[in-house]
């Protein structure tokens, strides 16, 4: 099943733009892709985004949920739009793949912070002498965590964490002030395109 009889805008990851961009960066993380469609699985408290994701996409398909693990789903059937995101990098083996795609500077933050939206976690943590601190944490793969590292040390000429291996998979983590700098930076031009509970709680946090 393809979903042929709804729309979507077929030349959305076409050209990049702040808005290709974001989306590109969330299916990197929570996208499934197969060689005729692609698919978004969120958690069933994240309808809202989902709906972003969608009307910016110009689409009409219907969300789904599976109610075995309260997950919402967007399935898009477009093989050229397949071919489309497969030219950045994002395949269907991308847990073990998945590599940075190349892109003008202005384009990195919203790539990551739709990125960051899917698999980043923000939280308070205790150093367990009463103090404590926040930290971000962001999971990929190995080489795509050392480009968004090297990038972000590119432009901010500060080095962010570090990369551990660890329940399956690499993890980017870091605190102290790198956190801000990070912070600010996917979001300062981010014209509320982001998933709000994340959001939410970088303010408090802030």
């Amino acid at each position: 099943m393809y979903y042929t009889k709804y729309k979507i805008n077929k030349d959305f990851f076409k050209n990049w733009n702040d808005n290709m961009a974001y989306v590109l960066g969330v299916i990197a993380a929570d996208g499934c892709i197969q060689a005729r469609q692609f698919r978004i699985g969120v958690s069933d408290k994240d309808v809202i985004w989902l709906h972003k994701i969608k009307d910016i996409m110009e689409s009409t398909h219907p969300i789904y949920y599976r109610k075995s693990d309260n997950i919402l789903l967007l399935c898009v059937g477009s093989k050229e739009m397949v071919i489309d995101i497969k030219k950045y990098g994002i395949s269907e083996a991308k847990s073990k793949t998945l590599t940075f795609p190349e892109m003008e500077d202005k384009y990195l933050s919203h790539f990551i912070r739709g990125y960051f939206d899917g698999d980043g976690y923000i939280g308070k943590m205790s150093d367990g002498k009463g103090n404590s601190y926040i930290r971000v944490s962001i999971s990929g793969t190995e080489e795509f965590l050392v480009s968004l590292k090297t990038h972000f040390n590119r432009l901010f000429k500060n080095k962010i964490g570090s990369i551990r291996y660890a329940n399956r998979c690499y993890e980017l983590t870091f605190s102290g002030t790198s956190v801000k700098s990070f912070l600010d930076w996917i979001y300062t031009e981010s014209k509320h395109l982001y998933l709000d509970r994340k959001y939410e709680k970088f303010i408090a946090l802030s």
